[in-house]
């Protein structure tokens, strides 16, 4: 039996239906310190070379790699290309000590950062939920859940009452989804998820 799709959803589904999503990455410089002007270069120019949305901080944007004010810049960035922007949120790599800063200690609105800014509190759910807060409150149109280990359904239903955002199911070959047949519960039916 099939759970009925959400209407936010299902109108993330449809916009992006026939679209394409460019998986964006993340310019950085020399140092390998994230250069945001470059990067709102980068989304406006995948945009007007055909591009109907955008998808950062994904595999490619390196976004659990990140610190917490660069994803939030890189969000910010990304609105203003125009276009429905689906974020990456989750993943391993961000909360670490050496996680990637900004060329700049500004943060998007112009205002220094505050002194040791990182990347999100916690790890695993806490660090997804507060990641896809973080997206909802800066306009992003939908998520893309970084693959976790555990209940990843559950993992969907704590995103969804956090951040109220449509989610499109997100596999990695580094880190595959077991198959449908061997999970309780296939979080590619979830009623938030737009597609996969």
């Amino acid at each position: 039996m099939s759970t009925a799709i959400d209407t936010r959803a299902a109108r993330l589904r449809d916009r992006l239906r026939g679209a394409l999503v460019a998986a964006a990455a993340t310019p950085m410089t020399r140092s390998g310190e994230v250069d945001l002007d470059l990067a709102e270069s980068y989304f406006h120019r995948l945009v007007a070379s055909g591009a109907d949305a955008l998808a950062v901080l994904a595999h490619t944007g390196r976004g659990p790699f990140l610190s917490a004010d660069v994803r939030r810049g890189l969000i910010v960035r990304a609105r203003r290309a125009g276009v429905p922007v689906v974020v990456g949120v989750g993943g391993s790599g961000g909360a670490a000590p050496n996680a990637v800063h900004a060329r700049s200690a500004a943060t998007p609105s112009g205002r220094e950062a505050p002194a040791g800014a990182t990347a999100a509190e916690g790890t695993g759910v806490e660090r997804t939920v507060a990641d896809a807060m973080t997206a909802a409150e800066l306009g992003a149109d939908g998520l893309l859940l970084f693959p976790s280990e555990g209940d990843r359904v559950a993992l969907h239903d704590a995103v969804w009452r956090a951040a109220g955002l449509p989610m499109i199911a997100f596999d990695l070959y580094t880190s595959p989804c077991p198959p449908a047949a061997s999970m309780r519960r296939d979080p590619r039916h979830h009623p938030v998820v737009a597609g996969s």
